[in-house]
């Protein structure tokens, strides 16, 4: 007879041994790479990016209308969908070859402004500690605990105040740690060449206009992978232990999330929006994640965090963790708005 997880499991963040084993078992099916869907999902990319690039934009524009925001959508698409498979590059989980994996994920890295070892270093350090309250995540998004807040002097108040309102800080802060962070990091050579002459041949390619398109396009990606791993990690109710308490399988269960995406827009997300699998195992790549989780067992996915479009909205203005009622908040006057509107 199969055991639920109980009420009581569910508290204290707990998996049953029984229920581990199942989910493990049915991993294991899908922690193989595959060169073949490997280089088509790749292949497919690359011509993304290219042909959604400025360059044929600014041709096609001579014999067909394209919507400028038409444009723009679908180009940020394509940029995030690129840093997926730079992702899975440095998990070492696209490819069977380990060297397929760097070479690939370094070439990658310039296509979205990323230096790779240094980001491929975080991530990682990331999937070791996340849920972990006392140990620090460069990762995270939600940076003090509301205690922490209240103890602050006015100054610091107002200064988190004003950095991580959610407008600011989703909209702004990416552009700080992409255009300027990154091109100081280790592994950024290759990033900051690319970096250097695209710009200037965008301009030539097509002026001012063009270029300002382009960089409203980067600066989407930018913003929806800000989005995306917010939406990934701070929903409630929320995963926050010690890290002696911290286990892999439950911050991916009750830490991670399952986000729900318009059929229309999953060929952007590659997998990723079953994070909770990859929380579980990086060894999974990104194309064979929605497989996974689609023929899992019944029961298999119980109490796992479900991101529909309402909580999605309600926590983009998540801001910081609350101690005492394990959970995330907003400041005050966010608070106020959302539980007038949507309750």
């Amino acid at each position: 007879m199969k055991k639920q997880t109980t009420k009581k499991e569910e508290q204290k963040w707990v998996l049953s041994e029984e229920r581990i084993q199942r989910i493990n078992d049915h991993l294991a099916k899908f922690s193989k790479q595959d060169n073949y869907l490997a280089a088509r999902t790749l292949i497919i990319t690359l011509v993304l990016y290219f042909f959604s690039h400025i360059g044929w934009v600014h041709w096609a524009r001579h014999y067909v209308w394209i919507p400028t925001w038409l444009w723009v959508v679908i180009r940020a698409g394509v940029v995030v969908r690129t840093f997926i498979i730079f992702h899975d590059c440095c998990h070492s989980s696209f490819w069977t070859s380990p060297k397929w994996n760097y070479y690939t994920g370094w070439l990658l890295s310039a296509l979205v402004w990323t230096p790779f070892q240094h980001w491929k270093n975080n991530h990682i350090h990331h999937h070791q500690v996340f849920g972990s309250s006392d140990v620090h995540d460069s990762s995270k998004t939600i940076f003090f605990t509301t205690q922490q807040y209240e103890k602050f002097s006015l100054k610091k108040k107002i200064l988190w105040r004003i950095v991580r309102d959610p407008f600011v800080f989703f909209l702004l802060v990416p552009i700080v740690q992409y255009v300027v962070e990154y091109r100081f990091r280790r592994g950024a050579a290759l990033v900051n060449l690319y970096f250097l002459f695209s710009i200037p041949f965008v301009y030539w390619l097509g002026g001012k206009e063009l270029l300002y398109e382009e960089l409203i396009a980067c600066h989407g990606a930018m913003v929806l992978g800000f989005l995306l791993f917010h939406w990934q990690h701070a929903i409630n109710p929320g995963y926050n232990v010690p890290k002696v308490d911290q286990t892999i399988p439950a911050s991916a269960i009750y830490g991670s999330s399952h986000q729900v995406v318009p059929f229309w827009y999953k060929w952007v997300y590659l997998g990723i929006e079953y994070h909770h699998i990859h929380h579980y195992s990086t060894k999974i790549p990104c194309y064979r994640l929605q497989n996974c989780h689609e023929s899992a067992p019944s029961g298999l996915w119980d109490n796992i965090m479900i991101v529909d479009y309402v909580t999605a909205f309600r926590s983009f203005f998540h801001t910081m963790w609350n101690e005492k009622t394990e959970r995330y908040e907003s400041f005050d006057v966010y608070e106020s708005v959302l539980s007038s509107t949507i309750g």
